[in-house]
């Protein structure tokens, strides 16, 4: 919406500083269609462009699924030709200019005339940026950035508005904009504030990138890749909560190499490593994709928690566990402990179990599967 007595919405722009493309910083003016209703008198762009379930997966990583529009799938698909902008502004004028902007830059682009037609397009679309005029009829841009938020939280908006005395700079942003860009203004003042939104969706992307890595270490472990101990004392605690709460089973493996010292004496610890990681890489193909998880609890421990599984079916799991590696590891076979979660039992008394079990199998000499009392 045009704001009332205003003679033009665009403040004539300064003239560009060198970078690169001092050959168009002092084109001529653009010329304004005459069916525009805005004595719109427009400079040229100038500047450079810029700028059952199935097995567990491998390794027994938690699955990541980031949500469509996710700052991290922007960072990974952060190239200008893959940067989409919705303007919503009810002044054709306005819209032609910001699109010429946009193709200068290389950005997708796309404009709606009212709130409406902007949440069709912004729900059949993929958008990182909307420009949405404060002033637009119906559904004004306040309200429709908010609507846009509920929907997408990471989407940033910049309104626009030529009501600077009603709307303030600081009041847009506590509503949830990413900028305010205020008519009349220059074309490089659009252009260095969408870049400016832009540069921080990138930031805030690495951040997030780099936060879920450092998560993802904090919890694997190195030499086998599998859930970590510091994984495993959480995973345990919440599973055994969410059994409880939805009256499910829940059965608990613990894995003990055979003689592994002797092992290593005979092949070097080196291979003993490999032994290992090797182990890690085949148990997760063992039990159910994305349901049941493997972890390395100690140097040559393992534990494997089975979700919705009872004792039988736990020792079952175990035989077959037990049957698979001594094929494919023969020089060294398992001492399995399971025990099932019963009762009021807390998570010592369920990892003790386990781990009873399992010491019961060593004391009978290895190479078997002993059930828990």
């Amino acid at each position: 919406m045009r704001a009332p007595g205003l003679e033009g919405l665009l403040a004539p722009a300064p003239a560009a500083l060198g970078n690169g493309a001092a050959d168009e910083s002092h084109a001529a003016a653009s010329p304004i269609p005459p069916q525009s209703s805005s004595p719109l008198a427009a400079e040229s762009l100038s500047g450079a462009a810029t700028g059952s379930p199935g097995r567990v997966e491998q390794r027994g990583r938690l699955p990541a699924a980031p949500g469509s529009g996710s700052l991290v799938d922007f960072l990974a698909d952060a190239n200008d030709e893959h940067i989409s902008i919705l303007v919503v502004d009810d002044e054709p004028a306005i819209t032609m200019l910001m699109a010429q902007v946009c193709k200068r830059l290389r950005y997708k682009f796309d404009c709606a005339g009212n709130a409406e037609e902007a949440l069709q397009k912004f729900r059949a679309g993929d958008f990182h940026i909307i420009v949405a005029d404060i002033g637009l009829p119906g559904i004004d841009g306040l309200e429709l950035m908010r609507l846009m938020k509920r929907e997408q939280p990471s989407v940033d908006v910049i309104i626009v508005t030529g009501y600077v005395s009603t709307h303030s700079y600081a009041a847009v942003v506590r509503h949830g904009a990413s900028d305010f860009l205020a008519k009349p203004f220059a074309i490089d003042e659009f252009q260095a504030k969408v870049q400016r939104v832009i540069r921080e969706r990138r930031l805030i992307a690495e951040l997030e990138r780099k936060s879920a890595l450092l998560k993802e270490l904090s919890i694997t472990d190195d030499l086998t890749s599998l859930y970590n101990y510091r994984c495993f004392n959480r995973e345990l605690r919440q599973e055994m909560t969410r059994a409880r709460r939805q009256g499910t089973d829940l059965s608990l493996l613990l894995l003990d190499l055979d003689r592994f010292k002797d092992y290593n004496d005979q092949h070097g610890h080196r291979a003993g490593d490999e032994l290992l990681r090797s182990i890690g890489a085949h148990l997760p193909g063992l039990v159910r994709h994305e349901v049941d998880k493997v972890f390395r609890y100690g140097g040559d421990e393992f534990a494997v928690l089975l979700v919705q599984t009872t004792l039988a079916q736990a020792t079952e799991i175990a035989e077959e566990i037990f049957a698979s590696c001594a094929v494919e590891f023969p020089l060294t076979l398992f001492s399995i402990g399971v025990a099932q979660l019963g009762g009021e039992m807390s998570l010592e008394e369920f990892f003790e179990a386990a781990d009873r079990a399992m010491y019961q199998a060593k004391l009978s000499g290895g190479k078997r599967v002993c059930v828990a009392a």
